[in-house]
């Protein structure tokens, strides 16, 4: 069972003192009720350890039919740990949205990942499907298809081609 760690957090200067609620509507959290702000903390952890746990504990039977009550339970258990650290140590929700990659990463990116479904495709293995723990799955797809130099080469010679034909310099101006 996760252990509770019990810290007083002082006030960040790089986190927002203001609920997004939507449609251009803010609340400040310095002004709401504390009564309102435990509930709305409350549900956000009832989801964070309840409904999200509850998904990956899901997604992971169906990844591995075989798995025992006490495998079900050490995954519980890691799950829930990982996600009470992140609460305690200030990570939660930290993640910045927005592409990972940009320019001509994003390209290759993208490449590498078409280059290897139609490999898969073509031996008729199955592809990633789309849900949690998908992208982890492709991203080791792609380290074992990486340390293929051939299949290397193709996708950077690919991506510097596609990203060399939307260059600037190709682009007709739109502004005038």
């Amino acid at each position: 069972m996760a252990k509770a760690k019990h810290e007083t957090h002082t006030e960040s200067p790089d986190i927002p003192g203001d609920l997004d609620c939507g449609n251009g509507l803010t609340r400040s959290i310095d002004t709401l009720p504390r009564r309102t702000v435990v509930a709305l903390a409350q549900r956000g952890v009832n989801h964070l350890l309840g409904n999200e746990i509850s998904s990956a504990i899901t997604a992971f039977k169906k990844k591995n039919p075989n798995a025992t009550e006490s495998d079900i339970e050490a995954k519980w258990t890691e799950l829930t740990d990982a996600k009470i650290a992140a609460m305690d140590d200030g990570t939660l929700g930290t993640r910045v949205g927005g592409p990972k990659r940009r320019g001509i990463d994003a390209i290759e990116h993208d490449v590498a990942v078409e280059m290897a479904k139609a490999v898969y495709i073509r031996k008729g293995l199955p592809w990633p499907k789309s849900g949690t723990g998908q992208s982890d799955a492709v991203d080791a797809i792609l380290k074992v298809a990486y340390g293929n130099e051939a299949f290397a080469s193709k996708v950077k010679a690919e991506a510097k081609r596609r990203f060399e034909s939307t260059s600037v310099d190709n682009v007709d101006d739109f502004t005038s």
